[in-house]
């Protein structure tokens, strides 16, 4: 009997060596599991970008549909960064371990090595004993199956995994070593303990990925109901009436001063509680439904805006600040443009090419500034100083604003024709000073980003 339990292991061994011979691991896809499996050399531990990759990969079809696995993907990194897990190291909490147990790990070149197993609610990580570095790791939900064969002298612990996965099948042997435990009984109690938690973190992690699937199934529906074509017409026509009750509001609150009417003040206030509530609502639904792909958006950031200030507008009215508040509730009707696809690319292309304008601008303002500090220069000075004493140029605020009058062509001659002097005569000053600055400000630098009124 002995012999034949003897040959009966020994048969066993030479199945899991010639798997582990036969499987094809790829140095890239398993990162720093190499010096466990493959070969003995150290590699740099994983860190966060190849352990998400890892989660990518190892979606298999078993149990989700591929529809669904960008959408578990993105929870499950949502999960895992508040864990160790994703940093290449094993959990500092204790809360995120299950069971952590030291065994013998059967290696590459068939070596049996000390390895520190952490049980976690995502993953059985290993390091080495000393070390905190994970240098091989199962995705729990990719677990086939865990035995425990009792036919050696040492009961191996036996972990099939899944062949679409991540490991590729796999196969991994664990042990308590005799050496460290010298009693048998305790040996085995100590690998059933172990492989009774495991199955308990898999059935876990099972249910785990399954409500995922299905909140991201609810998840989908939901999100095709809000972006469907019905609810954004409901939305944008929300977004112009209320639009239509502010510009109401606007027109008549200053006719109902005297006397006021209460009735219809009232109704006012009752719209824009219920206008509020309603976006709130609908803000809710749009973060909950995208995640953080909400975030991605410049519209929907300025949507969370517009609605908490709605919010903090319906305080008191001894807040400080609150009216002027309450005037920005006026820049709700820009939400729709953020629907409406012809308007949205319009304000899309004004916003990428706001840029190149802010540039062209600044340099325009400083021209102005430049002109400005001359003019006070030759024209403010008082007459007894040897000056014009225009008040157009009497400080450079003053000045300032009469260059930006002179660019607009608006009342220019008014300003240089009194400097022209006695005779109305121009002096070669005044004439230079204005005709280079038209020159250079509106027939040059300005037309850099004002559009052509006639092309072609």
């Amino acid at each position: 009997m002995a012999s034949a339990s003897s040959m009966a292991s020994s048969a066993r061994m030479s199945k899991i060596k010639a798997s582990q011979r036969s499987s094809k691991i790829d140095s890239s896809f398993h990162g720093g599991a190499l010096d466990d499996w493959s070969m003995g050399s150290a590699v740099p531990s994983p860190n966060k970008e190849w352990a998400l990759g890892r989660i990518q990969r190892s979606l298999s079809g078993r149990i989700f549909s591929q529809s669904s696995k960008a959408d578990f993907t993105q929870q499950l990194r949502s999960v895992g960064a508040m864990t160790g897990h994703f940093k290449g190291r094993l959990p500092d909490s204790t809360s995120d371990v299950v069971v952590k147990q030291t065994l013998e790990k059967l290696c590459s070149g068939e070596k049996w090595q000390d390895r520190v197993v952490v049980v976690t609610h995502f993953d059985v990580l290993f390091a080495r004993i000393g070390e905190s570095h994970v240098i091989d790791s199962i995705p729990i939900h990719e677990i086939e199956s865990v035995t425990i064969d009792q036919s050696a002298a040492d009961p191996m612990i036996h972990i099939a995994t899944s062949q679409t996965g991540y490991n590729s099948g796999r196969p991994y042997v664990l042990r308590v070593s005799s050496a460290v435990v010298r009693d048998a009984k305790m040996r085995l109690d100590i690998a059933e303990d172990f492989t009774k938690k495991l199955k308990a973190a898999q059935v876990k992690s099972i249910q785990r990925m399954q409500s995922l699937e299905r909140f991201a199934t609810y998840q989908r529906a939901a999100r095709k109901v809000y972006t469907g074509k019905p609810v954004q017409i409901l939305i944008a026509s929300l977004i112009v009436a209320n639009f239509v009750f502010s510009a109401s509001e606007a027109q008549i609150k200053p006719m109902q001063r005297q006397p006021p009417d209460h009735t219809l003040m009232q109704l006012f206030n009752t719209a824009e509680v219920v206008f509020t509530v309603i976006f709130l609502v609908e803000l809710v639904v749009n973060i909950s439904i995208h995640g953080r792909e909400f975030f991605s958006s410049g519209w929907n950031h300025f949507d969370l805006v517009v609605v908490t200030i709605s919010l903090v507008a319906l305080a008191e009215d001894n807040i400080p600040g609150i009216n002027v508040l309450r005037l920005l509730r006026a820049f709700r009707v820009l939400r729709l443009f953020g629907r409406l696809g012809a308007q949205r690319r319009i304000i899309n292309a004004i916003s990428s090419s706001a840029l190149p304008v802010v540039n062209a601008l600044i340099i325009v303002l400083l021209v102005m500034c430049i002109y400005a500090i001359m003019g006070v220069e030759f024209f403010g000075k008082p007459e007894e100083d040897g000056g014009w004493g225009a008040v157009e140029f009497d400080t450079f605020s003053d000045a300032l604003f009469t260059m930006f009058q002179v660019a607009t062509f608006e009342g220019w001659a008014d300003i240089a024709r009194p400097l022209f002097g006695t005779g109305g005569k121009a002096t070669p000053l005044v004439a230079v000073f204005f005709t280079s600055y038209i020159a250079l400000i509106s027939w040059i630098l300005l037309p850099v980003f004002l559009p052509n009124p006639n092309p072609g």
